[in-house]
């Protein structure tokens, strides 16, 4: 790779990280703390990802992991909802049906009576 090819490389690169950051307000703070925390420890020697960072990272995981399983739970209330209210019309047509076989139970009885 050319020393221009390996330039454009890296400034593509950079773009399509300001991209992605630019579009999530989350990773631009968690990008800034990153740009702040210059990956020096407390002692003064380079590490690979601060405390913080690592800190602030896992309270976007958090986050998004709770909002899922908030989205996940109204879902599943909404499908139960639908099926009490399908179980209460399937209630319904087999009290209707029932009364609809009792007077056909009837019907025939008479029916075969007034044979006899």
């Amino acid at each position: 790779m050319t020393t221009r090819s390996k330039a454009a490389a890296a400034a593509k690169a950079s773009n399509a990280t300001a991209d992605i950051s630019s579009s999530d307000p989350q990773m631009e703070r968690s990008s800034s703390i990153a740009s702040n925390s210059n990956n020096f420890n407390k002692n003064g020697s380079p590490e690979y990802e601060s405390s913080e960072l690592r800190r602030e990272r896992n309270r976007i995981a958090v986050k998004r992991c709770r909002e899922k399983q908030r989205e996940k739970e109204k879902e599943m209330l909404q499908e139960l909802e639908k099926k009490k209210e399908q179980f209460r019309k399937l209630q319904l047509e087999n009290q209707s049906l029932q009364q609809e076989y009792e007077v056909l139970r009837r019907v025939a009885s008479l029916c075969k009576n007034q044979k006899q």
